[in-house]
Formats: C-alpha cells, structure tokens, sequence
C-alpha cells in the first residue's frame, strides 16, 4: 500500500476479520477489545481517515450519527443496501454493465472499475427491521 503507514497496515489486516462489510470506528475498536488487540480509538480513527485517502476504504453515507466505512473492492460491483438495517444485496446484473458500457462509451471513456451501490428503505428477504 502506497503511504500507508504500518498502523494503517495493522488497522486493515484487523478491517479483513471483521465479519460484516461495513462498520464503524468505534465497532473497529470493540472488536479489537474482544480480540485483546490493545489499539487506541484514536489510532483507528486516524488510520481509517487516512485508508479513505490512499482508497482502501471509503465512507458510506446514511442517516446514522456515527459514519460507516466499507472496503474498496475492486473491479465491478453493484450492491443494493438497505437503509434500516445496512444489509447487503451483492447483485450481478448485464444489464447494469452494458448501462455503465453505454455511459462510459457515450463519453468517450472506458470502465476500468465500479462501484455502484442503490439505498432502499427495506429490503424484505433480508432485512432485521421487518
């Protein structure tokens, strides 16, 4: 990782344990506490804003208080999120990559990756708020 210093190395190897695809500072630091991990908050507060910068992970904006983070995944992705829950809905669809073909051809670009995501109030098969 290009200027990535070694506690944002260490902040993302604990991101990849995490069991969920997206989480907050403060979810990051209670799982370092189960784990006996002893890392300040303000430390993964610090290397989270930095990983945001370098592109390894980016902030998902919602209505809650406190921000939630995800990583960055590379090549094509498109998820469905349900706002009440933050459940996520991995889709693979052509019909998406020709829409996002179309765009980029019309602009005379190419998708070398992406990155769609579409918020929805309830997603009824899998979300815990029915």
């Amino acid at each position: 990782m290009k200027n990535a210093t070694i506690h944002d190395q260490m902040i993302l190897k604990v991101i990849n344990e995490l069991d969920t695809e997206d989480f907050t500072v403060t979810e990051i630091f209670k799982f370092c506490l189960a784990k006996g991990y002893d890392i300040p908050q303000s430390m993964i507060y610090k290397a989270v804003v930095n990983l945001v910068k370098l592109g390894n992970l980016q902030k998902i904006t919602s209505n809650e208080r406190s921000c939630r983070y995800e990583k960055c995944d590379e090549g094509k992705n498109v998820k469905i999120i349900c706002t009440k829950c933050h459940k996520e809905l991995k889709i693979r669809d052509k019909r998406i990559d020709g829409l996002l073909l179309t765009i980029a051809s019309e602009n005379e670009r190419k998708v070398a990756e992406s990155n769609l995501k579409i918020y929805v109030s309830h997603i009824s098969h899998i979300c815990q708020h029915d």
